[in-house]
């Protein structure tokens, strides 16, 4: 998925087609969604005849019966073509971001949690309910592309398939290359977790599972979408050689993220046990489980701030088709994310896992964060002013939804929603007031076009 979606694939085609004019761009379109089509149809049909492969690399089986086993076979073929999905949601993404339409790109990944969420909520109508999992990413896969059609329909971008090589698409491989670099690296680092996950305790795979759905969901909300949103600003200024441009669409992206993200982690933090129970408890998922993924969620969520900046700044250089930096700070992060697993998975079992990643994160900012400053010379004073308002305003935000959380409410879901509406909403009120008192820019805009 990160080579053939969001990651390498979007990283590519944006330049690209921006280079393009209208006429052009069409054609160059139907050849890359063929291209995408025909690698897509051999991945996904390897990766179903080869699933029992794939299941023995990603776990060591120690927990594993010979029928669990099994079950993970099925599912992982089930899944697969999950990717041919996304990845056609990717490109009508990448379509979407150059014509500057947010909306539909923006909120497609939120379709997808959605859609998988609700499959997993009513997996008892499914014939087999153990395989709901399995169909949530596929389903999901196929709303988030659905859900982009229409608009790709108004902008007259419809992906219709073409079979011919057209020379564009060498360009885009060629750029794709060092993005690949950058997120092979995670891509290791996952299958170790995941092997590791399954020497850790019996069901500690389902429990980072779940727990990462829930934080993927806000990531995508709030780091995914305006970082896309970002980059074909930031690859417009780069092209023409505006440097003071690239910078001010850079900083504005980091104040939002900063804005958004600050809040919603903290929101994750204090409310992830309600989260989790809203969301999974239920059915063979037990109280005990919705506690592990509820701890897991609050390590995940420690790293929701530098993951999400993470996505913005590496952007800032693919713009400029510069790959160092990102490829260099990629490397370290999964060097010290292999190191943090290792240290902590037997003191803190999945928790441990989750929290390395969490800790990697904030490690490759930082790294980060001296690169792009060397290159680009970021007003740092005045990035840690508006920082320090979002703290403040942030602590407000945690007072008030930790006080509201404490309020008795009724058992049961319906119970749990209020508690989630009403902590939540007290909570969002707060940050509100205090940054609007502090004078946060991202505030008043926010209000101003309500």
């Amino acid at each position: 998925r990160e080579l053939l979606a969001e990651g390498a694939l979007v990283s590519g085609f944006i330049p690209v087609y921006q280079t393009l004019d209208r006429r052009a761009a069409r054609v160059f379109l139907r050849a890359a969604t063929g291209a995408l089509l025909a690698v897509n149809t051999l991945v996904v049909g390897l990766g179903i005849l080869l699933a029992p492969a794939i299941v023995d690399l990603l776990t060591t089986r120690v927990h594993f019966s010979a029928q669990q086993a099994a079950l993970a076979v099925v599912l992982t073929r089930i899944m697969f073509p999950f990717l041919g999905f996304i990845s056609l949601a990717a490109l009508a993404m990448g379509v979407l971001n150059a014509g500057e339409r947010p909306a539909a790109f923006a909120l497609a990944p939120v379709a997808f949690n959605l859609a998988a969420i609700l499959v997993v909520l009513e997996r008892n109508v499914l014939p087999i309910p153990d395989l709901a999992l399995g169909w949530a990413w596929t389903i999901g896969g196929v709303v988030q592309f659905a859900f982009q059609l229409p608009a790709l329909a108004r902008l007259g971008s419809l992906m219709w398939p073409s079979f011919r090589w057209h020379k564009a698409l060498g360009r885009v491989v060629r750029l794709m290359a060092p993005t690949a670099l950058t997120t092979s690296a995670r891509q290791v680092s996952n299958v170790l977790l995941n092997r590791l996950a399954t020497t850790a305790s019996l069901g500690a795979v389902t429990v980072l599972f779940n727990a990462d759905t829930v934080f993927q969901l806000v990531l995508s909300l709030g780091a995914v979408s305006p970082a896309m949103a970002f980059f074909p600003r930031m690859s417009s200024a780069a092209a023409q050689g505006d440097l003071e441009g690239l910078r001010r669409h850079l900083t504005d992206g980091l104040r939002l993220l900063n804005f958004l993200l600050m809040p919603a982690a903290v929101l994750l933090i204090i409310l992830s046990r309600p989260t989790v129970d809203l969301i999974f408890l239920g059915g063979e998922f037990t109280a005990q489980e919705a506690l592990r993924t509820a701890r897991a969620l609050v390590a995940y969520s420690t790293g929701l701030l530098p993951w999400g900046l993470l996505m913005l700044l590496n952007r800032s250089y693919f713009a400029r088709q510069l790959v160092t930096a990102p490829v260099l700070v990629s490397t370290s992060a999964f060097a010290s994310n292999i190191v943090l697993f290792h240290l902590l998975i037997t003191p803190l079992g999945e928790v441990g896992l989750a929290l390395s990643t969490a800790i990697s994160g904030w490690l490759a900012l930082l790294a980060m964060l001296f690169w792009v400053h060397r290159d680009l010379h970021l007003n740092l004073r005045t990035l840690g002013s508006h920082s320090a308002r979002l703290v403040l305003a942030t602590l407000a935000l945690a007072l008030a939804c930790e006080l509201a959380a404490r309020l008795p409410s009724p058992a049961g879901t319906l119970g749990t929603l209020a508690q989630l509406t009403i902590a939540s909403g007290a909570g969002g009120v707060a940050y509100l007031a205090v940054c609007l008192a502090l004078g946060v820019k991202e505030a008043q805009r926010l209000l101003r076009r309500r």
